[in-house]
């Protein structure tokens, strides 16, 4: 058979695609389900291995969209959040076989040979058998199924015939669907009756349902996927940082200014992050969608046991089957991937660039077999510099936006994703004349490359470099974009690498580093001259909700004309993730 495997674990796929591998099953993997409907556009397949939580389309719109393409694929679903509602609802959607986690591997074989056997026989059966046999052979099968079910007689004594044991077991599910759609109609006749009988008028929303999956179904098919972290931060730092306070580190002050040598301890719960998906009703084959994220890191009138909200993400987004475009604030698409650290700045200003920004982005992508080419363009504006002291920032005072691009290629490799992409940007900020003189315009521009590479399953190398002019909008430069004095460009050269290794589901380690190197030309006396840190880490998931963390990393900055800083941080962090 030809077989799809939609599955986001990496590990539990490897052990599918091995076993199809053995039983000389053709598979795919994908660990989306926009992957998955590409694929299934392009190929036939005689079975789809799906799992229920998908990061991106919810099951129940999934297996009737495949079913569009592919109606005489059988479907076969799996979850580890199981629950009498969610079997429920996908059951209605004409599943064969509805598995929860953690199962044999055996019983999927046998799951796999059955549907192999039926799908051999189907056309045999289709030329040989009459209608009035399959009738007659229906019933007796039916008659002796009942008779097994009401004597109570195990399926093993009516014969060791594995295709009649699969007979039983579909029978039984059968039932079971009978059963829920016996309830289900009950529920609905019931809340008919609470409808006609209240006060409130016919065309009133009902309220919301929460479903076991977490998602809220809504009125006129909108849902809601509510998701978090909430994450306990303790550290040390053996000398003074600059971070709020010691919450995460940026750079470190020169060794003797501002006390440095002073260590110090922090704790904090204000990364904790909430969110929630937005799934809105197809328009024609266009996918609606739309995400808000919040964390505590606002630094205006915050405390550490009183923080205020930030906005994280806040965005609408249109996705046809070749392009998409995005409406609203998510992170800038110029060096899109982040080191694996325990602290909350993840290597900003010393090499990680890249923040988040209100914009409009149109994304193009073009797949020939596993190859994946994409295009990204978006308008944005610099945020966040206000030279000239006339209250209005710098780059929302230019009268042009800034453009991003990015080029990328993607294909599997290793059953994971290897990824290259180049991108950069280009923008204006103007600076307003103190005198009543001139303005003066400056520009701002990076050039940037990026590669994620997965070395083996269970080794990923991965890493960015840049090369940029008036980039501290962007969490380059040091946070130094111009010169005061000369109203110059600081240009400045970096980037970061990290080696990742996941030996089991329990462990994962981290270990990496970055530099952001301003040049020493462009900058004024006492200026931040170069800035780096490497640090390495461990995580233990207690379960994949649940995970503590330990790490250890060493920051140094050097200063123009000025004393250098030095800091060991040891950080430990409690995570809880839904």
């Amino acid at each position: 058979m030809n077989i799809l495997l939609i599955e986001t674990d990496p590990i539990l796929a490897e052990e599918f695609i091995n076993a199809f591998a053995e039983w000389d099953h053709k598979s795919e993997w994908s660990v989306t389900g926009t992957d998955a409907l590409e694929r299934i556009r392009k190929r036939t397949f005689d079975l789809i291995l799906m799992d229920i939580s998908l990061p991106d389309i919810h099951a129940y719109e999934l297996i009737p969209r495949i079913k569009e393409f592919q109606p005489q694929a059988g479907i076969v679903t799996m979850t580890d959040n199981n629950s009498r509602e969610l079997e429920l609802q996908v059951r209605k959607q004409g599943i064969i076989f509805y598995m929860v986690k953690p199962f044999s591997i055996a019983i999927l074989k046998k799951i796999l040979d059955h549907i192999s056997k039926k799908n051999q026989g189907r056309a045999y059966l289709s030329k040989k058998i009459s209608p009035k046999k399959t009738f007659i052979k229906n019933i007796g099968v039916t008659i002796l199924l009942i008779f097994a079910l009401v004597m109570n007689i195990p399926t093993e004594a009516l014969s060791e015939d594995e295709d009649i044991h699969l007979k039983l077991q579909q029978a039984l599910e059968e039932i079971s669907r009978l059963r829920a759609d016996l309830d289900e109609i009950k529920k609905n006749i019931a809340l008919k009756e609470q409808t006609e009988t209240s006060d409130t008028k016919k065309d009133q929303p009902l309220k919301t349902n929460e479903t076991a999956s977490g998602a809220l179904d809504l009125p006129a098919g909108w849902r809601l996927k509510p998701y978090g972290t909430i994450k306990f931060d303790m550290s040390y730092d053996d000398s003074a940082v600059v971070g709020d306070d010691g919450d995460y580190v940026i750079w470190v002050p020169p060794e003797d200014k501002n006390n440095n040598s002073d260590s110090r301890t922090s704790f904090t719960a204000r990364q904790t992050r909430l969110g929630t998906r937005i799934f809105a009703p197809n328009i024609g084959d266009k996918e609606i969608s739309g995400r808000i994220e919040i964390d505590f890191y606002n630094p205006e009138f915050a405390t550490e046991n009183k923080s205020t909200i930030q906005m994280r993400h806040a965005y609408g987004q249109i996705m046809a089957p070749d392009w998409s475009i995005l409406f609203g604030q998510t992170s800038d698409l110029i060096s899109p991937l982040t080191p694996t650290t325990l602290n909350y700045s993840v290597g900003w200003f010393a090499g990680n660039v890249g923040y988040r920004r209100p914009q409009l982005k149109f994304t193009k992508w073009w797949e020939e077999q596993d190859n994946t080419f994409k295009i990204e363009t978006s308008l944005s504006s610099q945020i966040g510099q206000d030279l000239d002291g006339f209250g209005t920032d710098d780059g929302q005072d230019a009268s042009l936006p800034s453009i991003l691009g990015r080029l990328s290629y993607s294909r599997p490799y290793n059953k994971k994703k290897m990824e290259f992409g180049v991108s950069g940007h280009y923008g204006e900020e103007e600076i307003d004349s103190i005198s009543g003189g001139k303005d003066v315009d400056v520009q701002t521009w990076s050039v940037n490359a990026d590669i994620l590479f997965p070395i083996s399953n269970t080794l990923e190398f991965k890493g960015e470099c840049f090369l940029a002019e008036n980039f501290d909008s962007y969490f380059g430069g040091i946070g130094q974009g111009v010169n005061p004095m000369t109203n110059e460009e600081i240009k400045t050269v970096g980037g970061w690498a990290q080696l990742g290794f996941t030996p089991s589901e329990r462990w994962a380690f981290n270990a990496g580093g970055g530099i952001d190197n301003p040049r020493d030309g462009d900058l004024i006396s006492g200026a931040r001259s170069r800035n780096s840190f490497m640090f390495g880490n461990a995580t233990y998931f207690f379960a994949k909700y649940l995970s503590v963390g330990l790490e250890l990393s060493y920051w140094k900055t050097d200063y123009k004309d000025d004393s250098n800083g030095d800091d060991i941080r040891i950080q430990n962090s409690w995570m809880l993730t839904f």
